[in-house]
């Protein structure tokens, strides 16, 4: 691989690695919303932090956490092609509250969600609280 390609490649990883950890909690859940509506797997899981585990309440009170929060998220979450379209938006400190119009393909139930945003990555997602 030559020189250039090399300081390239660096850079694009360092813009995506600053972009993540720059970005504000409300612009990666208002992220997460577009990721869902384009059923675009790949930018999905990115939005995560998969790599400390990441965790998620589910409605029933369940937690989610490790290799089971990703196959959760593959499995209940991208192939159903679950969306939310976000009608309010509040951020407290790390923490999203989203009040949406959740669905699967087409939005049409109400929910609450509480995301935790670190370092540019959701670390946390509390269901219908």
């Amino acid at each position: 691989m030559n020189l250039r390609r090399v300081l390239a490649l660096s850079v694009l990883a360092w813009t995506s690695t600053q972009y993540a950890a720059e970005a504000s909690p409300e612009a990666v859940v208002r992220e997460l919303s577009v990721a869902l509506l384009s059923r675009d797997a790949d930018r999905i899981l990115a939005i995560f932090d998969r790599e400390h585990g990441g965790y998620a309440y589910t409605l029933r009170g369940d937690l989610t956490t490790g290799p089971a929060f990703e196959a959760w998220l593959r499995r209940d979450i991208i192939a159903r092609g679950r969306v939310f379209v976000i009608d309010r938006l509040q951020v407290v400190g790390n923490r999203v509250e989203v009040e949406a119009t959740y669905g699967i393909g087409k939005p049409s139930i109400f929910r609450r969600y509480i995301f935790e945003v670190v370092d540019g990555k959701v670390a946390g997602w509390f269901i219908g609280y």
